[in-house]
């Protein structure tokens, strides 16, 4: 595929400028590429499949910085990336994503916030007011923060501050017995892109929105009614047609 059409494309539909990455901005890789990427695939859902562009952001004290790497996002990527394509007809589009190293959270990386249920109508805490302001530079709407741990006996928490769209994970969810942290990725994330409630039915345990409160999560499929709201969401994104002159 000849350069010019791969960055003509990156540049018309996901609004990228040079210089351009071919691993990040077209192949998706922001870790460990544990999968075979094709750039002829990627290219045709850039130009022909809605998208929704997500920042990804991992919250370090100095103290973890010194002693461990950060987590490999690849798997949570590329996990809500199929459940939304084979579900949905819809992708991730990862416009960037960096490590955070701050002493505000404490050594563990702990957060307070009043609830995780409530979506952008909850009471925000002062540590959510700090957390959802950053990544906000990266390009993104939404984004996705992996911390060490909420004060709020959450594995991840889809709940926001108003107008600054986005969820935390526990980066050490896949350590919990009942969740495995590439489905809770995206189930969080799917809390914010069409704005999906909780299913606590039993007929419903195999949907992604399952709630893990009530019981263990193992499902990732998507009603029908789902996929129509995280269509609609409002920062989905299409890649505009080419319009060419008449004759």
């Amino acid at each position: 595929m000849p350069l010019v059409s791969v960055r003509e494309a990156v540049e018309r539909c996901l609004h990228k400028t040079p210089p351009i990455s071919i691993k990040r901005d077209v192949l998706g890789v922001y870790g460990f590429n544990n999968q075979t990427r094709s750039l002829s695939y990627r290219m045709g859902l850039i130009r022909n499949v809605p998208f929704v562009r997500l920042a990804v952001v991992v919250v370090r004290s100095p103290q973890q910085n010194a002693s461990r790497n950060p987590p490999d996002i690849q798997p949570d990527l590329d996990a809500a990336n199929q459940i939304y394509l084979e579900e949905c007809g819809a992708w991730i589009y990862c416009s960037g994503a960096v490590a955070v190293v701050t002493d505000r959270f404490g050594p563990s990386v702990r957060l307070k916030f009043e609830d995780c249920v409530r979506g952008s109508s909850h009471e925000v805490s002062e540590d959510e007011e700090d957390l959802f302001s950053l990544g906000r530079d990266l390009g993104a709407p939404i984004v996705g923060y992996f911390v060490g741990g909420g004060d709020v006996g959450a594995v991840g928490c889809g709940a926001h501050p108003p107008g600054r769209r986005g969820f935390w994970i526990n980066e050490n969810a896949g350590t919990y017995i009942y969740v495995r942290r590439a489905w809770i990725f995206t189930h969080e994330l799917s809390h914010v892109v069409g704005d999906l409630p909780h299913m606590q039915s039993q007929d419903q345990r195999d949907n992604l929105m399952w709630d893990a409160r009530v019981g263990d999560l193992r499902g990732t499929n998507l009603t029908a009614g789902q996929c129509d709201a995280i269509l609609a969401d409002p920062d989905m994104e299409r890649c505009e047609p080419v319009r060419r002159a008449n004759g």
